[in-house]
C-alpha cells in the first residue's frame, strides 16, 4: 500500500511538473487579464482586482466557479518548484534551470507583498501630527474613550455583517448588527421613532444599500445595530461613515465615541507637518509641484525632512510620497501616500537571477551557434 502511494505521488508530482502545465497556466492568465481590463469599464478597478486577480475562485453567474488569478499563480509557481526538485542540475541545463529559480523568487516575491504589505495615505494639518495610515479601501468600527482619547475596541471590516454579533470585554458590550451596506443611502424617516431607546442616527435616518461606485473610495458604508446586555445603554444606534454628526454611548458612566472609518494602521514614529508649499502654472490655479517640511519623531528623537513629488521619504521600512493635498477656510493639508513592501526586495533579487541565468544560458549556446556560423 506504502509503495503504490509512493508511485502515485510521484506520478503527480511528474504530471504536476510538465510544461504543458506552465503554458496552459499563462494562457488562463492572459484571458483573466483580458477580461479584467474589460471589466474595470462596468464595476471599476478595485473590484476588478478583487474578482479576477486577488481570488482563489472566479465565479461566473455566481453558479460555475473559475481558477481566479492567485489559484493560476500558485499553481505556476508548485510547476516550478517542484520541477527545480525533479529535474537534474547538470552543466547543459545550468542557465535554463537558474532563470526558472528567479521567474519563481518572482513569485514568492509578490505573493509575499499581497499578504503583508501596507497600503494608505495620512492626511495631515500644517502644525499636527500623524503616526497612522488610514487603508484606501478596507474599514473598522472603533470605539473610542472620550476621555482619553484613545481607541479601546476595535472591530474590523469581516465582522460587520447583517446579524453580526460584535462583543466587547473591555468596555463590557454587546452588539447585534441589524443592518450593515457597504454604500448606503440616507432615507429621512416621515416620522422620528418615538421609541424611548432609540438614539442617534436612527431617531430620524433609516439607511438602504446601493450599488457599489467604479471608484471604490467613494463608497460610503453604515450600520444599524442594537446594543445588549449593558447596565444603562441598552438601545438602538447607528452610525455612518465620515458623517459631520459624532455618534456617542455611556457606558458605566463612561462616555464613547462610536466611528465608522478606513482601516488604520499604526506606524512606530510621528510625523508632524511643519509646512506645506505649492507652486502652480503661470497665471493658473494648476498646482505644478508641491512639497512638505516635516519633523519625524521616533522614540523622543526629532529631526527635519522634505518631502517633494519625486523625492519620498524612506523612514524603517515606510516609503511616504507626496499625493496630494488638500486646501480649504481652515488652512493647508497634505496627503501623503505611504506604502510598507515587505517584499520590495523580491524582485531586483529575482532580476538578478533571471539575468544570470540567461548570461549562462547564451555562454553555453554560443559556442554551437559561432561553430554553426
Amino acid at each position: 500500500m506504502g509503495g503504490f502511494l509512493k508511485n502515485r505521488g510521484m506520478q503527480f508530482l511528474q504530471l504536476s511538473a510538465r510544461t504543458e502545465v506552465f503554458f496552459c497556466s499563462l494562457l488562463w492568465l492572459m484571458i483573466l487579464l483580458v477580461a479584467g481590463t474589460i471589466a474595470q469599464k462596468d464595476i471599476g478597478l478595485y473590484a476588478a482586482q478583487q474578482r479576477y486577480f486577488s481570488s482563489a475562485i472566479l465565479w461566473v453567474g455566481n453558479v460555475f466557479p473559475l481558477p481566479g488569478g492567485f489559484t493560476v499563480l500558485a499553481i505556476v509557481a508548485w510547476n516550478l518548484a517542484v520541477k527545480l526538485t525533479l529535474q537534474k542540475w547538470i552543466w547543459k541545463q545550468v542557465g535554463t534551470l537558474i532563470t526558472h529559480v528567479g521567474a519563481l523568487v518572482l513569485l514568492v516575491g509578490g505573493f509575499i507583498t499581497s499578504q503583508f504589505s501596507i497600503e494608505g495615505n495620512m492626511v495631515i494639518a500644517e502644525g499636527e501630527s500623524s503616526n497612522f495610515i488610514s487603508d484606501y479601501y478596507a474599514l473598522e468600527l472603533a470605539l473610542t474613550d472620550v476621555e482619553s482619547g484613545h481607541d479601546v475596541k476595535i472591530f474590523e471590516e469581516p465582522l460587520l455583517q447583517e446579524g453580526g454579533v460584535l462583543v466587547s470585554e473591555a468596555p463590557k458590550i454587546k452588539m447585534v448588527i441589524a443592518k450593515y451596506c457597504r454604500n448606503c443611502d440616507l432615507i429621512r424617516l416621515e416620522e422620528p421613532r418615538l421609541e424611548p431607546d432609540v438614539y442617534g442616527l436612527p431617531l430620524n435616518f433609516d439607511i438602504s444599500a446601493k450599488t457599489l461606485e467604479k471608484e471604490f473610495e467613494q463608497n460610503l458604508a453604515a450600520l444599524l445595530f442594537n446594543v445588549e446586555d449593558t447596565e444603562d445603554e441598552n438601545g438602538f444606534y447607528g452610525v455612518m461613515q465620515g458623517m459631520p454628526i459624532p455618534q456617542f454611548f455611556e457606558l458605566s458612566g463612561k462616555k464613547y465615541l462610536l466611528t465608522l472609518r478606513h482601516k488604520r494602521t499604526y506606524m512606530p514614529f510621528e510625523v508632524r507637518l511643519i509646512d506645506f508649499e505649492k507652486q502652480t502654472y503661470m497665471a493658473t490655479t494648476m498646482a505644478k509641484s508641491y512639497k512638505s517640511e516635516v519633523v519625524l519623531r521616533d522614540k523622543g528623537v526629532e529631526w527635519p525632512a522634505v518631502i517633494e513629488m519625486n523625492q519620498p521619504l524612506r523612514y524603517q521600512g515606510y516609503t511616504l510620497f507626496q499625493s496630494s493635498f488638500v486646501q480649504d477656510e481652515t488652512g493647508e493639508s497634505t496627503v501623503l501616500a505611504v506604502v510598507q513592501n515587505s517584499g520590495r526586495l523580491f524582485p531586483y533579487i529575482s532580476s538578478i537571477i533571471i539575468c544570470l541565468g540567461l548570461l549562462i544560458h547564451l555562454i553555453q549556446r554560443l559556442p554551437h551557434l559561432v561553430r554553426k556560423r
